[in-house]
C-alpha cells in the first residue's frame, strides 16, 4: 500500500513518493523541500539521498529511464543514445558531487531589495556521488572535434534542457563548448 501525504493526494506529481524527513519550504505544487541541519551533519561528506534538495518547478514527467534519451548534435553526426545505451558505450566515472541552491541567501536579499525567486534556508544543499559517462566523450563521440569552437566569431554551447512542461517555458542551461571538452572540467 503506498501512502500519499494530505498535500500531495490532488497535485500533478501525487505518484512521486515523497521523503518526509525533509522540510517541506512550499505546500503543494510546486515541491520545494529541504534537509534538516543535523541530518546534513550526521551525513557527513556524502549525504544519504534521503537528504537530498528537492525542488520542482512544473509537473514531473515518469522518470524511468526505459524512455530517456538524449540528442547530441555534433559536426555532421547526430546521435540519440538511451540511458542504457550510454552506460554500456562510455566508460563512467564515480565522483562526489556538491550541489547548493543560489537561492539559498535570498531571503536575506529581500530584506534589502524586492526580488524574484523562492527563499531556501541552509539546509538547500547536498553531496552524493554521480556515475556515468564524461561529458566530454558525448560531443566527441558525435564526431565534434577538439579545440575551439566558433562559428563567425560566436561562441558554440552545450545545453541542458528539461523534459518537463512548465507554462513558462522549458528550463534550460547551457555551458561553453569548449568549457565541456576541457578533460580538466570533468
Amino acid at each position: 500500500m503506498v501512502f500519499i501525504d494530505e498535500q500531495d493526494e490532488f497535485s500533478p506529481d501525487n505518484w512521486l513518493r515523497r521523503r518526509d524527513k525533509l522540510i517541506r519550504l512550499t505546500s503543494r505544487h510546486s515541491l520545494n523541500a529541504e534537509a534538516q541541519l543535523t541530518a546534513l551533519y550526521n551525513g557527513g561528506l556524502k549525504m544519504p539521498m534521503s537528504c537530498t534538495t528537492c525542488e520542482t518547478t512544473a509537473q514531473s514527467r515518469d522518470s524511468s529511464v526505459t524512455f530517456h534519451t538524449l540528442e547530441v548534435v555534433g559536426d555532421g553526426k547526430t546521435l540519440t543514445p538511451s540511458i542504457n545505451e550510454l552506460k554500456d558505450k562510455f566508460g563512467p566515472i564515480n565522483i562526489p558531487v556538491s550541489l547548493a541552491c543560489d537561492g539559498g541567501g535570498r531571503g536575506e536579499f529581500k530584506l534589502i531589495t524586492k526580488s524574484k525567486g523562492f527563499s531556501w534556508e541552509s539546509g538547500a544543499t547536498g553531496c552524493g556521488y554521480w556515475k556515468g559517462p564524461l561529458l566530454r566523450d558525448v560531443p566527441l563521440a558525435a564526431g565534434v572535434k577538439e579545440g575551439k569552437h566558433t562559428d563567425e566569431g560566436k561562441q558554440r554551447w552545450v545545453t541542458f534542457k528539461a523534459a518537463d512542461e512548465p507554462s513558462e517555458g522549458k528550463c534550460e542551461i547551457c555551458i561553453p563548448l569548449d568549457y565541456a571538452l576541457d578533460p580538466a572540467n570533468d
